[in-house]
């Protein structure tokens, strides 16, 4: 199962210096959970100071235990966000043939060319 993990760092609490301190073994961990799976994809946030992440678990408690191995967030200076993922299935349902030949030539909604279909 897949989870969008937002981490906010603990900026109120903790100075520029204690984050420093951790950030090359940090790398070094966020680097590691990728290389096994974990993380799928990663950025850092543009509004806070944190990450944003997909990655990939069989719950949500395994989703924790696995963040719990960063050193910022061992040392209580992440606060996470974390939200389970369920696939999309807008997609398929359109382009089904048991949906009305009506809305596939009204597929314009998606923003993309309109879909003729004649069948």
């Amino acid at each position: 199962m897949q989870f969008l993990v937002l981490s906010r760092r603990r900026t109120d609490q903790f100075s520029n210096a204690d984050f420093e301190r951790l950030v090359p073994s940090e790398g070094a961990q966020a680097r590691h959970l990728y290389s096994i799976g974990f993380t799928r994809q990663i950025w850092h946030r543009g509004d806070v100071p944190g990450a944003c992440q997909v990655v990939e678990a069989k719950d949500e408690g395994e989703v924790h235990e696995t963040l719990a191995t960063l050193p910022l967030a061992r040392a209580g200076m992440l606060d996470f966000e974390i939200v389970p993922l369920k696939p999309y299935a807008g997609f398929s349902l359109l382009l089904s043939p048991s949906v009305p030949r009506r809305l596939w030539r009204e597929a314009s909604w998606l923003g993309q060319p309109t879909v003729t279909y004649y069948g």
